[in-house]
């Protein structure tokens, strides 16, 4: 059984490539030649260089000096007043706000701040929000 297996599999293979050899096609495929030199050195792409996207976007930012692009640090300064809010930049119509009311405090009391009138936290900051582009480079 094995046998007849292993000839019905060897004229299966061989059949093809003996009626190639008798063609006409046989001297265009024997003179192309091989390739049979490789990359002396093989390498692995780095994340940069993989990027697409948003994340090449990014990866740009950070390079050509932009330390935060989407701006997710924690902005520090004076607190907001009704006159002079503090400024919170989006691309949208409203973000989430988190506010740490005391220098000393362990808890952050979070806020949705929607586009229109100042909006003030509990403990008297006022947040308004900025219209603003998340990445500072030509997209």
């Amino acid at each position: 059984m094995t046998s007849l297996l292993l000839r019905s599999i060897r004229s299966s293979t061989i059949r093809p490539c003996m009626r190639l050899m008798n063609s006409r096609l046989t001297p265009a495929i024997i003179s192309r030649g091989l390739a049979t030199e490789k990359d002396s050195k093989p390498s692995i792409a780095t994340p940069e260089e993989m990027a697409t996207g948003l994340e090449k976007l990014e990866y740009d930012a950070v390079i050509s000096g932009i330390e935060d692009p989407f701006r997710l640090k924690m902005a520090t300064g004076p607190p907001g007043t009704l006159e002079k809010p503090t400024e919170v930049p989006t691309a949208f119509g409203e973000r989430i706000v988190g506010c740490v009311c005391e220098e000393d405090a362990t808890m952050i009391k979070w806020m949705l701040v929607k586009k229109g009138e100042p909006q003030r936290c509990d403990c008297g900051h006022y947040f308004v929000i900025k219209d603003a582009n998340p990445i500072d480079i030509a997209l």
